[in-house]
């Protein structure tokens, strides 16, 4: 949908609600698209404030994906292979094996990029239906469905994460988890290879490692997809030199 469509619903909207009340005045406002340097009108008086934010949101973001909606921290928004320094030939074959629909895991120490080549995956590939979370967001969004006034159940969060076209699982292993937590991140893995779908995840933790920590069962479904080892060194500590 182009931009102008969008503005379009939005100013039929509110001009409904406006008429109703006899309101017929329509100055115009700027909106901005920073990372292009264009602006486009708006009748700002036919627009709400999140109105007009969810607009310029979907003018930056990408076809396919949007970084806004698909849980990519801010601080991960720009994160794409180009702006990534590190070795050509494991940006390429990651390149490939996305690509192909396969499902990859980055392992590496602290530091080593691993965050920064998953969303440049997702950017890549560019998915519309993409998500991404940290592991230990995901287990204290499943543990909270457990309060009394929950607005989601546990079904619905393994749902929602099982079956979106391509998931980020970032820093798995990260915290101590419950027999009953392991449950359910495999529920969701192994929902997700029988279903086809493409998984990117990112851990500190070798395989050996996720088995002990996370059970012989998720570190089985991780030995099915592609192996990514991150040997560069830690760059937060580069930059602080």
């Amino acid at each position: 949908m182009e931009t102008g469509e969008i503005i379009s619903q939005a100013q039929q909207r509110l001009l409904q609600k406006r008429e109703a009340l006899g309101v017929t005045d329509s100055p115009i406002r700027l909106i901005s698209k920073p990372d292009e340097g264009e602006s486009f009108a708006a009748p700002s008086c036919l627009m709400t404030e999140e109105e007009i934010i969810e607009i310029q949101r979907k003018a930056l973001a990408p076809p396919g994906m949007s970084i806004f909606s698909s849980g990519i921290p801010v601080r991960y928004q720009k994160c794409n292979f180009e702006t990534y320094s590190g070795n050509d030939k494991l940006i390429a074959g990651l390149k490939s094996y996305a690509e192909a629909g396969e499902s990859i895991v980055l392992t590496g120490g602290t530091g080593t990029g691993k965050t920064h080549l998953a969303v440049a995956i997702m950017r890549h590939i560019n998915y519309e239906s993409s998500r991404f979370v940290t592991v230990p967001s995901l287990l204290m969004e499943i543990r909270d469905s457990f309060r009394p006034n929950a607005t989601a159940s546990e079904a619905d969060i393994v749902d929602k994460y099982a079956y979106c076209r391509m998931l980020c699982l970032d820093d798995l292993g990260a915290e101590k988890t419950s027999e009953f937590s392991i449950a359910t991140l495999y529920l969701i893995l192994d929902k997700r290879v029988s279903n086809l779908r493409q998984t990117i995840i990112t851990t500190n933790l070798s395989l050996t490692e996720v088995e002990a920590t996370l059970g012989a069962r998720i570190a089985s479904r991780l030995s099915e997809m592609k192996i990514a080892r991150i040997t560069a060194p830690d760059y937060r500590k580069r930059r602080a030199q």
